[in-house]
């Protein structure tokens, strides 16, 4: 009766844990979205631009503001995808705000 009631209990663990396997890979397959993505969600205008207006409350909104003088090169006051995909390349392997990051 013992072993029975081990083995049910040792059935259960086994469930739950593929079941938590499960969930966690299906969780990962969610991607980010992608940056043209998160530019076209947050332009409210739908010019192909964002402004600080549309970045408010934004997960980007800090980040950009930061660097924005650096990041808007035409200096039109608006971010386009093309200037800030720029801003990205040149900054790639950085830290935040364009610092190399100390290792």
């Amino acid at each position: 009766m013992k072993a029975q009631k081990i083995k049910g209990l040792a059935l259960a663990v086994v469930c739950l844990l593929a079941v938590g396997s499960v969930t966690a890979q299906e969780e990962q397959k969610k991607e980010r979205p992608t940056l043209e993505e998160m530019v076209a969600k947050l332009d409210k205008n739908e010019d192909k631009k964002l402004s600080k207006e549309e970045l408010k409350g934004s997960r980007m909104e800090k980040r950009f503001t930061e660097n924005w003088a650096a990041i808007d090169t035409d200096k039109d006051a608006n971010l386009s995808l093309e200037e800030i995909k720029a801003y990205q390349k040149k900054n790639r392997g950085k830290g935040k705000g364009g610092k190399k990051e100390k290792k």
